[in-house]
């Protein structure tokens, strides 16, 4: 196998999006109905044999590839997946996983006692995980903006952001969730990374849900740094994230400080600009944006019509992720408890008993289910999943 071959999916734009590409490119259970891409992903059948290919060519000389092919290999795809994220090569590199972020930039920081870092509620559980070890460990003060749902605006979050930084001038770094899970909302970071630098705050953005979901021009954007998962919306492998960093904060060999870590699993990197070529070959973003954006707003409008008792998540419609749903699970006679507890009895139920796969949450003593929607995902897996919840709750 040439390991610089570029990828091609010959009939990718010819295939529909639903159950034919589903058959066709995912091998998905097909007694199971997946609306939780945003967990784990899904590699579809052609990068899944691509990547076979790359493990038994190193396999076939692992001395040659580890030796000499690798750097190119790891290269090659780093550039293909900057511009896919709008970024220079120079300022990207892999990581395993988006969360590795907080830890990587919260240790190059140098924070001192008197420092202050700053999240919110609505902070994924291992970043405020690494906050609050990072605090403990250096004798930084962690602060926190507490939102509530509904919200209001997103001038209403840059506004409490505005006032954290003008109470607390001790704040050094601010750790922001593109894209919140399991609550889903879009943060408008943009505003809150320039706010950030006026104030000569770090800004952390964790985008674990953000590429092949959201537009990214990480260049322009101008955060300090910024992590997004490969594996959710972007085709690839699990274990493939991004790690851009600001120029003003890394050497001209920081890709390098990444790169070579013995002899693992290379391949989800190497398979990461292929799947950049298969998002292209099946129509690129545009057309997977109209697709899941279509097929949410119908499910949407069905959930609402045939659901008692249920009600989206109070989030403006600019603040919304574009693949990610959320709508509140009704009554369900005391049968679930309205806690982590209940969520995760109800979420197995539905797993198990219902092949319905969605993510049930606990938040402000209701439960919540979030769905998913793809380009392999149809109507008829909204009204299985309608069906089981309203089985459940009946």
């Amino acid at each position: 196998m040439d390991m610089y071959k570029p990828f091609t999916h010959e009939d990718g734009n010819e295939k529909q999006f639903g159950k034919e590409i589903r058959d066709c490119d995912f091998m998905y259970d097909p007694k199971m109905t997946f609306l939780n891409h945003g967990a784990f992903g899904g590699v579809p059948r052609p990068l899944f044999a691509r990547r076979l290919q790359v493990l038994e060519r190193i396999e076939s000389n692992p001395d040659e590839f580890f030796e000499y092919l690798v750097l190119q290999t790891w290269q090659t795809a780093v550039a293909k997946v900057a511009g896919f994220v709008g970024s220079s090569p120079s300022n990207l590199t892999f990581i395993p996983n988006a969360t590795s972020n907080g830890t990587i930039a919260l240790q190059s920081l140098n924070l001192q006692q008197s420092d202050g870092i700053l999240i919110t509620n609505l902070t994924h559980e291992s970043l405020r995980f690494s906050a609050a070890h990072f605090a403990k460990l250096t004798g930084a003060k962690l602060y926190c903006i507490n939102f509530t749902f509904p919200l209001i605006s997103k001038q209403d979050i840059i506004d409490k952001y505005q006032e954290m930084l003008n109470d607390t001038p001790a704040i050094k770094v601010a750790i922001i969730d593109h894209i919140t899970s399991p609550t889903a909302v879009k943060m408008p970071i943009e505003e809150l990374i320039k706010l950030c630098r006026t104030r000569n705050v770090k800004s952390i953005i964790d985008g674990a849900h953000a590429p092949g979901q959201v537009p990214l021009n990480l260049d322009d954007l101008q955060p300090d740094f910024y992590s997004g998962n490969m594996h959710k919306w972007g085709f690839t492998p699990r274990g493939c994230a991004i790690f851009w960093v600001h120029p003003e904060l890394h050497d001209q060999g920081f890709q390098l400080e990444f790169f070579k870590q013995a002899t693992r699993d290379y391949s989800p990197f190497i398979i990461a600009g292929a799947a950049v070529d298969y998002i292209d070959q099946i129509g690129g973003m545009a057309r997977i944006t109209e697709y899941n954006i279509s097929l949410r707003d119908k499910a949407v409008q069905y959930i609402l019509k045939e659901i008692k008792g249920t009600e989206l998540l109070g989030i403006p419609e600019d603040l919304r992720s574009p693949f990610l749903t959320i709508f509140k699970i009704p009554e369900c006679q005391s049968k679930y408890e309205k806690n982590k507890e209940g969520s995760l009895h109800l979420r197995k139920v539905l797993f198990v008993e219902h092949k319905v796969d969605v993510y049930i949450f606990a938040l402000q003593n209701q439960l919540w289910c979030r769905f998913t929607t793809h380009i392999y995902n149809h109507f008829k897996d909204i009204i299985k999943m309608v069906e089981a919840i309203q089985k459940e709750c009946s």
